[in-house]
């Protein structure tokens, strides 16, 4: 006894018994997916998407990774800058230099490290910065 496969995509008809394909897939919701990537978009916001890209960035002179909070890890990346290991961006080289020199030296890597544990320092580390990138 041979089993006989039916072929959904194939309809016979009756009248000329041909056979016709039937597209299957127009019955068929689809499922569309959104594109949610940001990257393409110049005017949001990489931190918050639903928050338009503010022009003017604003952070802590001395907050490299910009948690808020001014740490050995933020020195840490100064201190990686300076010796060409990081690459910041200009805002991030506003907020590393906080001796004011217009250098990203191993001395600005050391008043971050200073004020990470209470130690007295120069310069202006903890200030709100602002910079306008255009």
């Amino acid at each position: 006894m041979e089993k006989e496969f039916v072929d959904e995509s194939v309809e016979l008809d009756s009248d000329t018994d041909t056979e016709t394909n039937v597209d299957t897939d127009s019955d068929k919701s689809s499922d569309t997916k959104k594109d949610t990537d940001t990257d393409n978009e110049p005017d949001k916001n990489p931190t918050n998407p639903d928050k338009p890209k503010d022009p003017t960035e604003t952070g802590k002179m001395g907050d490299l990774d910009g948690d808020g909070k001014i740490t050995s890890a933020d020195s840490l990346l100064i201190l990686r800058q300076s010796v060409s290991l990081e690459h910041f961006t200009d805002f991030q080289q506003k907020l590393a230099d906080v001796d004011g020199d217009g250098k990203i030296t191993s001395a600005d890597a050391l008043e971050v490290l200073r004020y990470s544990v209470s130690l007295p320092t120069q310069g202006n580390i903890g200030e709100v910065y602002s910079f306008n990138d255009k």
